[in-house]
Order: C-alpha cells, then structure tokens, then sequence
C-alpha cells in the first residue's frame, strides 16, 4: 500500500526541492572562473561570511593553507574537463575557526560541453575527521613513550623526506639503543626498565628538539631523522651533546638512585649512503652494529672511509671504541 504526502499546497515541487536544499545542504555556485555568483543561508551561516562577502569572490578566501598547491591543481584539472570532484577539504571561517567538509563540485555544461557554471555541494565532517586523526594519531604512537613508533616513524619521516628531496636537500639518521639495558632490565625489573625507556625518550626529545623526528622501532632501539641540510660537525656536535645527557644517569625511584647507561648509535647519510630512506636506514642499522661490537658508548657514521680507518685501527691494536671514535673524525 503507498502513502501519499501532501505538499503544503503555497509550495510547487521546484520551490520545495529548493527549500529543502536550502536547509539541508551547504551550496555555492561559481562562473566558469571560480568567481562565487551564489551562496545559500545555511554555507554563510556556518562560515560566518555574508553572501555579500562572498559574491564576487572565489573560494581563496575560505583558504585554510593546509592543502598544497598540487591538491588544487588536480581538482581544477578534473573540474574543468567536466568530470564531478569529490574529497573532504580544510577550509576557515570568517573568525579563523577551521573546518572540515565534504565536498563534491559539479560542473554545468552547454551544448558544446563547455563548463559554464559549477555547483558545490558541502556537507560538515568535522566531527568526523577529529575523530578519525584522533584515532591515527593513536596508532602512529608509542604507548610506553608516546613517540612515534615504529610505523608512525616510517610515515611521518616520508612526509618529511618527500618535503626535503623536493627542495633538493641531504638528510642524516640515526639509529640508536641503550647500552646494558637488558642488564638494567633483568636486575630492576620491566617496570623501571620501562621507565628508563620513558625518561630517555623524554631527554633525547628535550635535546635535539621538535626539528629532529624520534621514534621507537622496538625494545630499546630509538631513529632519527635530523632536519634537511643538517652539517656532518653539526651533527655531531649533537650527538655529543646527547650522549653526554644520557651519561648522567637517570633517577628510577623514591631511593634517588642514579642509574646509567649509555647510548651506541649509527649514523647514515642521504643521499651518500643510499639513495632511499630504506637504504639509508639500513645503513645506519649497520653502523649501530659495528658499534655495539667495538663495546658501544659511540656513535659511528655508515661510509667507507669509516669502515676503513675502524677496521685499521683494530688490526693496529687499537681499543675498538677508540677505532671507532676515529672513523668519526674521517668524512
């Protein structure tokens, strides 16, 4: 059996389909240049613009600057073929708020399938997107430290390469692990284990700062990504600075009972060591090796050159540590 619903009998079929959409949906309308010609009640109420304010603008002036250049270009390419676009987009309001939508862009056609109009249809998802970079921010995060863990790294540290290549910058990393901490570990317990790994994680941040990406991979091993264009004496003035702080020893419990560890660390070079940040880890996974074998409590830099003056100085009796102290000094 069907139902039929009466319209209000003031409304035709056009004006209420209208009406609808006027209070159910966000819609702008643009020429064929993007200058808005139309905006209704519900968009300029909640971006706090009046259709004054918009009417003869373009969208520029919703511009939150968190999309980049490539992401407009794409949808201005597909849009101007005729195609429909969709994708949820950052914009700001009026007071400078930030706000997510969904959005679809259709473009009107003439008979000669040139666009001569398009219509934008918005839908708020800001709930939704908090929520869903609330839930990823999660997961990129170590539990224990609260630092990038071992994907979270791999993920931010693309981002960050990707940005550095394009401006044709080197990188360094560094992969690092805590001297003796399975000893540490076994004699205090997991508990001030963990809470060794807490507080290291928390002065290698205080150390070498926000510029620098840290993450754990895994048990006591931490990587570094240091800041593009980072100098070989820069670089290691910082790793002296940091192995100093760790070699002050760390306050477990209520006793005040210094323990210590410190730190051996392998140090790799993009684009020297591999052309890859795969590569270029791998790399300084093998350089953090060499070190662990010369006693650890240094920091070695993956090149040949290093290799070669560690591997002499071993066979010319050096103390390894000693050797490997000194491939730093050859770059």
């Amino acid at each position: 059996m069907s139902v039929d619903i009466a319209m209000p009998s003031s409304m035709s079929k056009l004006s209420l389909l209208e009406y609808i959409i006027d209070n159910a949906l966000m819609v702008t309308i643009t020429d064929a240049e993007g200058v808005i010609q139309y905006a209704n009640q519900l968009f300029c109420q909640f971006c706090g613009f009046t259709q004054q304010e918009l009417i003869g603008n373009t969208h520029c002036i919703l511009n939150s600057g968190v999309h980049d250049d490539i992401f407009f270009t794409k949808m201005r390419r597909l849009i101007k073929s005729g195609d429909v676009w969709r994708n949820e987009i950052c914009n700001k309001s009026k007071s400078g708020k930030f706000f997510w939508e969904d959005v679809t862009i259709i473009p009107e056609l003439d008979s000669q399938g040139n666009v001569i109009r398009y219509v934008t249809i918005r839908f708020d998802v800001t709930k939704q997107v908090r929520s869903r970079m609330k839930f990823f921010h999660k997961s990129q995060r170590d539990n224990l430290t609260r630092v990038f863990n071992r994907h979270g790294f791999y993920n931010q540290a693309g981002q960050v390469i990707k940005s550095m290549s394009a401006a044709g910058q080197t990188f360094y990393v560094a992969i690092f692990d805590a001297d003796k901490f399975k000893i540490i570990n076994d004699t205090l317990g997991h508990n001030q284990g963990d809470k060794l790994l807490r507080l290291l994680a928390v002065r290698t941040k205080n150390i070498l700062g926000d510029n620098t990406l840290l993450g754990r991979l895994g048990g006591d091993e931490f990587a570094l990504l240091f800041p593009g264009n980072t100098t070989y004496p820069e670089l290691c003035q910082l790793l002296d600075k940091l192995q100093h702080a760790i070699s002050e020893g760390f306050i477990l419990d209520r006793n005040k009972q210094r323990v210590f560890t410190s730190l051996s660390i392998g140090v790799a070079h993009y684009p020297h060591d591999g052309d890859s940040f795969s590569e270029v880890l791998k790399c300084a996974d093998i350089a953090l090796y060499k070190v662990k074998n010369g006693g650890g409590n240094d920091y070695l830099f993956y090149h040949a050159p290093a290799y070669a003056v560690m591997e002499s100085g071993i066979a010319d009796g050096k103390a390894p540590v000693d050797a490997a102290r000194d491939a730093n000094c050859q770059y």
